[in-house]
């Protein structure tokens, strides 16, 4: 599908895995050193399959930049950069169609997950930040391209 789904309140909690804090109203927070997604489809991929995420990351204190690595399983895909200038948006990654896991039926899957290099907890890096949690990619929203469908 084309159409974005939201992770605001609990939007994509049916298919999120370990890693990941209460949901917010804008979004869920990635907590810790890997945060998992696990995209169930309605059917097995023709061609690769393109993800878009709106995704952003905590940058305060001594943190000017942060790069997150992208696994589809236990394949390193590629790695996501955040600037300031250029913190939150859409990044996208291309999931070939072999990375995909197909069950006894027709339905597939692929288990995306994410590694910051730096979780560190946001009060140390801010002494004037309270929150305590070591805080990783901020997930908004999540798309997959056709033909196959993300399942929630």
């Amino acid at each position: 599908s084309t159409a974005w789904t939201s992770a605001g309140h609990g939007g994509l909690r049916p298919i999120l895995g370990d890693g990941w804090s209460e949901d917010e109203a804008w979004g869920v927070w990635g907590v810790g050193s890997s945060h998992e997604v696990n995209l169930y489809l309605t059917e097995r991929p023709d061609a690769d399959l393109q993800v878009d995420a709106d995704v952003g990351v905590a940058l305060t204190g001594p943190r000017q930049s942060q790069s997150v690595d992208v696994f589809v399983g236990d394949t390193i895909m590629t790695t996501w950069h955040f600037l300031k200038e250029n913190n939150y948006g859409v990044r996208s990654l291309q999931i070939p169609k072999t990375a995909v896991t197909v069950d006894d039926g027709d339905g597939a899957s692929v288990r995306l997950v994410f590694h910051p290099h730096d979780v560190t907890p946001l009060n140390r890096l801010d002494p004037g930040n309270k929150d305590t949690r070591s805080l990783g990619l901020a997930l908004v929203r999540l798309r997959a391209s056709e033909p196959s469908e993300i399942a929630c």
